[in-house]
């Protein structure tokens, strides 16, 4: 199963730049699509795609890593 969750933040964020940023190294790109970022923890597969400037779609084959709800993690 994939949950899916729309998470609107309080500011501006460059999701590339922060997953990029040196200190992760384990996001992809997908497909070379500029918005949509491919990563594993674990088990879990994590797809994060920047809407807008404060929207990102995030999407998992779990509703929790860590006990932390998807939306805990922004």
């Amino acid at each position: 199963m994939i949950y899916s969750e729309i998470i609107n933040l309080d500011k501006k964020v460059n999701i590339k730049q922060s997953l990029f940023s040196g200190q992760s190294f384990l996001w992809n790109n997908y497909n070379d699509c500029n918005e949509l970022y491919v990563s594993s923890i674990g088990d879990i597969s994590l797809i994060i795609e920047q809407i807008s400037d404060t929207t990102l779609h995030v999407q998992s084959t779990e509703n929790t890593i860590n006990n932390l709800l998807l939306s805990d993690f922004i």
